[in-house]
């Protein structure tokens, strides 16, 4: 039982570091470039489940729904639900590769908020899992408190 959990937590660590780039002010983690994220999984995948690569970036907004002004965004996340999201929406039929970057911390309006990177076969594989696995993202992982203009 103590051989499962080990290897449960060394998993669970590979994970994140596998599936997750933390970008934090000052610290030694870089954001990544769309262009290298993209390269590596054309470089990883199989080419005959690859043709199309979904990418969502999320920005910091300075209006927001309640029709006030953002003068920053706290942005933190639950890991064991990315890691959910990664094996969740992995395993749907067309899917090659999901995979998520976060921006934690203090960010001002125009700051990238996450990156998420759908990859698989077919646009009606790829197109229906980005939508929930976005929808899960934002409800489900993200935690976000807004500061608002005084």
């Amino acid at each position: 039982m103590l051989k499962i959990i080990y290897i449960y937590l060394i998993s669970v660590e590979f994970l994140i570091k596998y599936f997750l780039k933390i970008y934090k002010k000052g610290g030694d983690n870089m954001k990544p470039h769309l262009e290298d994220i993209i390269e590596k999984i054309k470089e990883r995948a199989n080419p005959e489940n690859l043709g199309m690569i979904l990418i969502h970036n999320g920005v910091v907004r300075r209006d927001t729904k309640n029709g006030k002004k953002l003068k920053g965004l706290n942005v933190n996340y639950d890991s064991k639900k990315i890691i959910e999201l990664v094996k969740k929406f992995e395993q749907e039929k067309g899917i090659e590769t999901v995979e998520v970057w976060i921006n934690q911390g203090f960010l001002k309006p125009g700051e990238d908020i996450t990156y998420l990177v759908v990859a698989g076969k077919k646009r009606k594989d790829v197109l229906p899992v980005f939508e929930k696995a976005l929808d899960f993202l934002k409800n489900e992982v993200l935690i976000e408190e807004e500061i608002y203009e005084e």
